[in-house]
């Protein structure tokens, strides 16, 4: 997606906590994402015992795995795309308007 830079946008209040929900899911999901492969990887080695360790790693399953990890990213951009949409159809300025039909297409939020 060409994320095009906005000569002149102002975000009005609601907008910047907007904003600030968005990094805050982002960061939710990070953390989220490292406990999960962190459960994991303990899970699989919280034994000394190599034959352990090998059973343990033969037993994760870890398609389950795979697909908890991809859900996080599917909620994160569903709760994205739900306060785009919303900040979206709430505001009037042009260049917010612009802003958020961008977030909706796939432009990302820079740290």
């Amino acid at each position: 997606m060409n994320c095009e830079s906005i000569n002149g946008l102002q975000f009005d209040a609601e907008s910047k906590r907007a904003i600030e929900k968005i990094r805050s899911r982002a960061e939710l999901t990070k953390f989220m994402s490292g406990t999960l492969s962190l459960g994991v990887l303990s899970n699989i080695f919280s034994t000394n015992a190599p034959l352990q360790v090998s059973y343990n790693i033969y037993s994760t399953d870890f398609v389950a795995f795979s697909k908890a990890t991809m859900g996080l990213e599917r909620i994160y951009r569903y709760k994205v795309r739900q306060i785009a949409e919303q900040q979206y159809l709430r505001v009037g300025d042009y260049n917010q308007r612009r802003f958020w039909r961008m977030i909706l297409e796939g432009c990302k939020i820079d740290e």
